[in-house]
């Protein structure tokens, strides 16, 4: 029985509520549809009210509760956060303390270049996350553990001690950049190197006798001075702007390479390369950075040449030069560009308090700290201390102590990450998920982020997952049993007012059409009763009457009480070995005459050969019947019927067809419904009870198969009825 369905009901009351209410403007009238609303109406709008509200306010309310749980988790979290960040801060700035307060207390004299690079190593040595500690004296100059910058100042001639010294000096040189007389000028300097005594003097005489014997064309000779005056040089000896031995060696590899002497100019060459690496000195210019660069590309391309490494004894070492070179080279960029981009800011803002300033070198941040050391130092009170922090370092050594000094909870970590989102440092456990919370340092580590983890990965909402997932379960399935109630009780009403309405329906159309054939049978019999008609074909046409309509009424007896004994699960069926072709045949034979009787041709198409198959002939048959009766009451004008029966596949296939009305397409799905009736004019003034095609369906379906119906309005229907061959 098919159901009405609820929604349309009340989509349709609404409807016309909503018209009615428009129409007349009146909320009254509105209140009393709603009065006399059918009951269903009534009973969905009461559990809208009384039942599905409160529990939407329920709900509302408990979602409240569980958000408020999560904010309260993430108001922890960022406490606890804010704890973790502010122990790193502080255990930093005691270092920071620490350092400045180490280096006053010393008492060393910072005027001495290599006292200062000597407390700086220090300061290196035991606190490894300071990454370039300097100093800077009260003229301005720059010290680090390894290069100074504006320490020495740079000499442009010798002073010499005699006046005969001084006089022979210049004749030479007047004779060598004047005169262009080479002979000349070295015999001058030859004498006055005679002359002098102290070791700068005697270094500065052999550079210009190497020179002029150089441009004479002498190389041995000239490399010979320049040997000597590479002996004579102290590790720290200037000759001008540039270290001693940095003029001999490059003298002695030019002079190698004008010689063409490879092996001798490579030795000159690495020998510089190895002293400037381990004596690099204070340079005002870019003199240093230029040397390193020159040497370490010329032996590059010479080891190339050899098909090998550099040729160096170190080679190998983690300490070789080549490695160390590169690592100074670096130094010396990053001190001039302190010098010259960070010390015009600081110097003025240092005080005895520990500052901070952060910058970007190359795309690459960087965190700086300075102080002012006061009376601290020895010499002066205006010496001041900066240094640049090595967050790796802190993050490997300085935060992992921090960290086991705070209570955090069981499950919960600490990532930190800098700018670019990438992990600098996590606990244990990896970062495999979001952060619960976040928060940038201060002015100590600007570029780095401080988070809270937990340890199975999960976000605040996953860790108020379960609390969530409870509830929410339990306020749904709250809802889906109320709405499920609403459903049920509004789907029963429209059940028992469809089952109803379809009950009356039926009532009158099996009483319409037992009546006509009653009706007929009571005719003729009282007809034939009276004696009037007295002709024997006469009478005999009445007995063919009587006995016709007697057997169309027990068709639809025997139909209804199938219908009957289905619903009730009682229904037998008697199969066996038989040929659907003569069960129809036969069929169509005893009923032919009646068929054509009511102005219909049968247009039969039978297969010649047999269809056997496990059936039960008296259901096919009935079935055969009903659709031909459905096809002799929707045909309209038309008169001409076609059954068929073939076989497709493994199957068996019985087709009726009519010329008739046809069936809609949205009513297809619906005419195998019990007591089911198209809606169309048609249709509803023919006489039918509405079971004859759910007959069909269930008959085909007992024996394993369907109905299928192809039909258009207007232009008729077939009925196949499709049966797998079972034998």
């Amino acid at each position: 029985m098919t159901d009405v369905p609820a929604a349309s009901l009340v989509f349709k009351y609404f409807h016309n509520s909503l018209g009615a209410f428009r129409a007349r403007g009146a909320t009254l009238d509105a209140m009393l549809r709603i009065r006399d609303a059918p009951p269903v109406i009534k009973i969905l709008l009461t559990a809208i009210v009384l039942i599905l509200l409160p529990g939407a306010v329920l709900s509302y309310i408990g979602l409240g509760s569980v958000n408020d749980r999560a904010r309260q988790l993430e108001a922890g979290y960022r406490g606890t956060l804010s704890l973790v960040r502010d122990r790193i801060e502080q255990e930093i700035a005691r270092l920071e303390q620490q350092v400045a307060g180490s280096l006053g207390q010393s008492g060393a004299d910072l005027e001495s270049l290599s006292a200062s690079r000597q407390q700086l190593q220090k300061l290196r040595a035991e606190r490894p996350w300071l990454k370039l500690p300097f100093l800077v004296s009260p003229a301005g100059a720059l010290v680090t553990p390894t290069v100074s910058l504006g320490w020495v100042q740079a000499r442009s001639r010798p002073l010499f001690l005699s006046t005969s010294a001084a006089d022979l000096f210049a004749r030479a040189e007047a004779a060598e950049f004047a005169r262009k007389d080479f002979a000349e000028a070295l015999a001058l300097y030859s004498q006055a190197l005679d002359k002098v005594r102290s070791t700068d003097e005697r270094a500065s005489l052999l550079a210009c006798t190497g020179r002029c014997r150089f441009k004479m064309g002498s190389y041995a000779s000239g490399i010979q001075d320049y040997r000597q005056l590479l002996s004579l040089a102290e590790p720290g000896a200037i000759m001008g702007a540039v270290p001693t031995f940095v003029v001999a060696l490059s003298q002695i590899a030019d002079g190698c390479a004008a010689a063409r002497d490879e092996k001798g100019r490579i030795a000159a060459l690495q020998r510089m390369h190895e002293r400037l690496v381990a004596f690099p000195w204070d340079v005002p210019g870019s003199e240093s950075t230029y040397y390193l660069e020159q040497t370490s590309r010329e032996l590059d391309a010479y080891a190339r040449q050899q098909g090998g490494d550099r040729a160096t004894p170190n080679a190998g070492r983690p300490d070789a030069p080549d490695q160390r070179g590169a690592a100074l080279l670096q130094t010396v960029r990053r001190v001039k560009w302190i010098y010259a981009t960070l010390l015009p800011d600081i110097r003025p803002k240092a005080t005895t308090s520990v500052a901070h300033v952060a910058a970007t070198r190359e795309g690459m941040p960087a965190q700086f700290s300075f102080v002012r050391l006061g009376r601290a130092a020895l010499a002066s009170d205006d010496w001041m201390l900066g240094y640049e922090l090595d967050p790796d370092e802190i993050l490997r050594t300085v935060v992992p102590r921090v960290l086991d000094t705070v209570d955090r909870g069981v499950d919960v970590r600490v990532a930190i990450l800098d700018d670019a989102g990438a992990t600098r440092f996590t606990q244990p456990n990896p970062l495999s998920a979001a952060l619960l919370v976040t928060e940038r340092f201060s002015d100590r580590l600007p570029f780095l982020t401080v988070g809270l983890f937990h340890a199975n990965g999960g976000s605040i909402d996953q860790l108020i997952r379960r609390e969530k997932a409870t509830y929410l379960a339990f306020l749904v399935g709250t809802l889906l049993v109320m709405v499920l109630g609403i459903f049920l009780t509004v789907r029963a009403a429209a059940h028992e007012v469809a089952i109803s309405r379809l009950k009356s329906e039926f009532v009158s159309n099996v009483s319409h059409e037992f009546k006509t054939p009653l009706a007929l049978i009571r005719m003729y019999g009282e007809t034939l009763e009276s004696g009037i008609v007295l002709e024997e074909e006469k009478r005999r046409e009445f007995y063919s009457i009587i006995r016709a309509e007697s057997e169309r009424l027990t068709h639809m007896v025997d139909r209804v009480l199938d219908f009957s004994r289905i619903e009730a699960g009682v229904k037998q069926y008697h199969f066996r070995e038989a040929d659907v072709v003569d069960v129809v045949r036969h069929t169509l034979d005893i009923y032919r005459d009646q068929i054509r009787d009511r102005g219909f041709a049968i247009d039969s198409r039978l297969s010649s050969t047999p269809i056997v198959g496990r059936i039960d002939p008296d259901a096919i048959a009935e079935a055969l019947l009903n659709l031909l009766d459905n096809a002799t009451k929707y045909s309209g004008d038309s008169r001409e019927i076609r059954v068929t029966v073939d076989r497709e596949d493994r199957q068996m296939c019985l087709s009726v067809e009519d010329r008739g009305v046809g069936i809609p397409k949205d009513e297809q799905g619906k005419i195998f419904d019990k007591f089911y009736r198209a809606p169309a004019t048609a249709t509803r003034e023919t006489p039918g009870s509405g079971l004859g095609l759910t007959l069909v369906k269930h008959i085909a379906e007992v024996h394993g198969g369907r109905v299928d119906v192809a039909s258009d309005a207007g232009r008729g229907s077939r009925f196949t009825i499709r049966i797998p061959i079972q034998t």
